[in-house]
């Protein structure tokens, strides 16, 4: 089974992380996730969340550094995802490739539908105190 590289943001302004639905039709659909995507072949993780919060968002985001990275593995696909913080300058993110975005503190982010890829991640932003 192949393993697909990605690239995703936390992106954090004034305490709150910036979150996307998915738009219908698409994989994994309707669900909420973090902004990135696929890391390009020859392309490091880091230009990749760059470049795919800008596409996905509009955003330019300053990267703070690399969290983790969660390898899952889904029953038709492997992920392995590079997990970075990054700060936003603007909160005036559109939906430039998802249904939606929504600005929302991380206590709040339990009660959104996200990849099972994210569990672990979700329940710890969740737990931590504010930012």
């Amino acid at each position: 089974m192949e393993t697909v590289r990605i690239a995703v943001g936390l992106i954090w302004n004034e305490g709150e992380l910036l979150i996307a639905r998915r738009n219908p039709g698409t994989r994994q659909a309707l669900k909420w996730e973090f902004p990135g995507g696929k890391i390009e072949s020859e392309e490091s993780a880091e230009a990749a969340v760059v470049r795919e919060v800008r596409e996905e968002t509009g955003l330019r985001v300053q990267l703070l550094g690399e969290r983790q990275r969660i390898l899952h593995t889904y029953p038709d696909q492997r992920v392995e995802i590079h997990i970075f913080d990054c700060r936003a300058d603007s909160r005036e993110a559109a939906p430039l490739s998802s249904q939606e975005v929504r600005w929302v503190v991380p206590a709040d982010l339990p009660n959104y539908d996200m990849p099972a890829a994210n569990s672990a991640l979700v329940a710890e932003l969740a737990a931590a105190p504010p930012r």
